[in-house]
């Protein structure tokens, strides 16, 4: 077993996606820096594959968006990289319903990098992405002497980076990191680094 693991979002990172964070910068609009408090539940989670079916429009139409997205550019590259000194594990906002862990499963095998991935946090039910990618990068710290998580959303980086400063951060950049994380508040987060690229996240 490696030392060191490797705890990747998926959407914005390995999956390509729209380059903007909707969502985060609502929330930065109408609550500023409030956005990044620390996040208090970060106990273990039970994140057994729950067999519920998907019955809302709004979900059906995220799982038919999510289903198309390929791997980002880099993406093949920056994996192989990394299984070749890390442990990686998908820690993603995607819920723990039987369908979308198999479709996710199935993209990355189609595109021929599960091999690489030692397992997945995928989020349950009634708990907010960050708290569930939180709790996934506490459980990984009691196994590894050395995590790094790569997201693409400060809005789940920065209220996590003050909690963990032994975690090494990136950002993969988009139109909104600007905004969200800009050049001025670097300062205040040491161990978070923003990268143009996935391959810039690749630790020498």
């Amino acid at each position: 077993m490696s030392e060191q693991a490797t705890s990747l979002d998926l959407d914005g990172v390995i999956f390509s996606r729209p380059p903007i964070q909707i969502t985060a910068v609502f929330g930065y609009m109408l609550h500023g820096n409030g956005i990044y408090e620390p996040v208090r539940n970060l106990s273990d989670m039970e994140r057994s594959v729950v067999d519920e079916p998907i019955t809302s429009f709004f979900e059906k139409r995220s799982y038919k968006t999510h289903a198309s997205r390929k791997l980002a550019p880099d993406a093949h590259q920056f994996i192989e990289q990394e299984a070749n000194e890390r442990d990686i594990y998908g820690n993603t906002g995607r819920r723990n319903k039987k369908n979308w862990v198999d479709m996710t499963k199935q993209t990355l095998d189609d595109e021929k990098v599960l091999r690489f991935f030692k397992d997945f946090f995928f989020k349950p039910k009634g708990v907010r992405t960050v708290e569930s990618k939180g709790a996934a990068i506490s459980q990984l710290l009691k196994r590894y002497k050395n995590v790094k998580h790569v997201d693409d959303n400060p809005a789940d980086v920065l209220p996590l980076a003050k909690i963990f400063p032994m975690v090494q951060f990136f950002i993969v950049q988009d139109l909104t990191t600007g905004l969200l994380f800009s050049r001025i508040e670097i300062k205040e987060y040491p161990n978070v680094k923003r990268v143009p690229r996935l391959l810039s996240a690749v630790l020498k």
